[in-house]
């Protein structure tokens, strides 16, 4: 893709390299490290961080016993975020501020790089796809998983850029090569691809910027069926996840921020709508959560006092309100788990002593991994 992109690829790969045994457990760095962006690989074996020293931010991914595995420096770009999508593959999003001859203006090109534990090699998803259009952005972003441990499902448009309607596809891409293969069809103005979970799409959203006409299609067979149309200054909403059982699309206002959230509701694939799926009462929805393909677990509120969680799942709903026990007047945010939820990792913050990044064992209920967010704290 772009060169900043292109640079830190190289730079990953050509110094990705196995962290001995012999250094110390993260615990003996956390007193001059600022850490961030943690994520946890879905077996709950592995945790992958950003980690910011006193010369350079990097990526390192550690073991949750706190033995080291892998790290690399990741100065050059606009480090986002990281996710594992299985267990041996973790997921760099990051972004540069580019322009393309041909096009007017500045864009901010995103991709996303997938980093294989085991074979300690780098790969720009995407970066090998035959005939992917030119001068777009959000493409980096991830919709969910493919239907094997080796792939992912992105979206982007495809053409050339002589083009005028490029369609917006839905892509395999294999997490080794970066390679996507286009496996459904949009149009120009589909702007929306919802994953199924297996390895599909769900459903898909078309907007129309001339006549304002607003279209949610659902998958049917090999057909697409429309399941709501309307018309629109601004798409009326915005489709966030699905419901557990596959029955339907979350959505939020399209006014809504990250912020935070009025209420959640869902289009449900009979066309029909229900919700509010959550009560916030006096309190403000800050957060909504789902699992790595998009199905709805929970949310995360603010009051005046403190923050308080509500979940579809009943282990995440026992962990927490648990740890909550525990660690009463801390302020405790769950950040990532495991598939099975066996593992979960939460920032905890206590006044006078710090953040941490905390995973108590399940059956001990003792802290597994601990890393400090500031540093220079004891």
């Amino acid at each position: 893709m772009r060169a900043a992109l292109f640079t830190i690829l190289f730079v990953i790969s050509s110094s990705l390299v196995s962290a001995s045994a012999e250094k110390p457990p993260l615990e003996e760095y956390a007193k001059k490290l600022t850490f961030r962006a943690a994520t946890l690989s879905p077996d709950g074996s592995k945790i992958a961080m950003l980690v910011r020293t006193d010369e350079q931010l990097r990526m390192i991914v550690y073991k949750t016993s706190g033995e080291p595995i892998l790290q690399a420096p990741i100065d050059d770009i606009k480090a986002n975020s990281l996710q594992f999508y299985s267990n041996n593959h973790v997921i760099l999003r990051a972004s540069e501020t580019t322009r393309v001859r041909g096009f007017r203006g500045e864009f901010e090109n995103s991709g996303s790089i997938s980093v294989n534990l085991e074979t300690k090699q780098a790969s720009l998803l995407l970066d090998r796809t035959d005939d992917i259009f030119p001068a777009q952005s959000g493409v980096g972003g991830i919709l969910g998983r493919g239907p094997n441990g080796n792939t992912v499902l992105m979206r982007a448009y495809m053409g050339s850029a002589y083009n005028d309607n490029p369609p917006n596809n839905l892509l395999q891409v294999n997490l080794d090569t970066g390679k996507g293969v286009t496996i459904l069809r949009g149009r120009n103005r589909t702007y929306q691809w919802i994953a199924d979970g297996s390895g599909g799409a769900l459903a898909r959203i078309d907007y129309n910027n001339r006549s304002n006409k607003f279209e949610v299609l659902k998958r049917d067979g090999s057909k697409w069926e429309t399941i709501f149309e309307t018309v629109s200054d601004i798409p009326p909403f915005r489709v966030s996840g699905i419901l557990p059982d596959k029955s339907g699309l979350v959505f939020v206002d399209s006014r809504d921020d990250k912020d935070g959230f009025d209420e959640i509701r869902a289009l449900k694939l009979d066309g029909t709508f229900t919700g509010p799926l959550f009560e916030p009462r006096d309190r403000e929805i800050r957060r909504i959560y789902y699992d790595t393909d998009r199905a709805l677990l929970g949310v995360r509120y603010e009051t005046e006092q403190n923050e308080e969680y509500e979940f579809l799942d009943a282990a995440h709903q026992a962990s927490y309100e648990s740890k909550n026990e525990k660690y009463s007047g801390a302020i405790i945010y769950l950040i990532d788990w495991s598939d099975d939820r066996s593992q979960v990792l939460y920032r905890l913050y206590a006044g006078g002593v710090g953040k941490y990044y905390v995973i108590p064992q399940p059956a001990t209920d003792e802290v597994q991994f601990m890393a400090n967010l500031l540093p220079n704290i004891p």
